[in-house]
């Protein structure tokens, strides 16, 4: 992710990182400061799979590199957000360490589900190499990028935490 290499490049200039779909790799800079971090990633991501894959590392191997790197010393603690979604937030942690996990969510925007059919969808994405992301035909990567969980609104979540980090 740019926000993270660019946190490793520039310690000290980069407030906060708010990611959604991860899967790269964080550990590339264990010694970097630490930075507020908050994460969305989707249950049902088939393009970077929560489990990881041989392009994407796993959620659990990003947050531990995260954690680490921000100093945590206990976590992650659970916690429900509503029904679709649940909060692992790191303690003991020089700085926020937080990751929402959720339900019946692809590889989309928290919150927005994208205001195109899936049929145009797939018809731009066929336009391309024909298969696109961990080998996903056009017609499965518009169904997954067009799965968005909006039970929680990523935009407003990302807002409130940069705002409580810069209190």
């Amino acid at each position: 992710m740019l926000v993270t290499t660019l946190s490793c490049a520039l310690p000290g200039r980069i407030a906060g990182i708010a990611a959604v779909e991860v899967g790269y790799d964080f550990v590339a800079c264990p010694q970097g400061p630490p930075t507020p971090t908050l994460v969305f990633h989707g249950l049902n991501d088939k393009v970077a799979p929560i489990a990881g894959n041989s392009v994407f590392v796993p959620v659990a191997d990003v947050m531990a590199a995260v954690a680490k790197r921000n100093g945590c010393i206990a976590g992650p603690q659970t916690a429900a957000h509503g029904s679709t979604a649940t909060t692992l937030s790191w303690t003991g942690c020089a700085v926020p360490t937080v990751l929402y996990e959720l339900k019946s969510h692809g590889h989309a925007w928290p919150g927005h589900v994208l205001p195109i059919s899936e049929y145009t969808l797939e018809s731009a994405i066929a336009s391309g190499s024909g298969t696109v992301g961990s080998g996903l035909t056009p017609k499965q990567m518009a169904e997954n990028v067009l799965l968005s969980n909006t039970q929680v609104d990523a935009s407003q979540v990302i807002r409130d935490f940069f705002t409580a980090v810069a209190s």
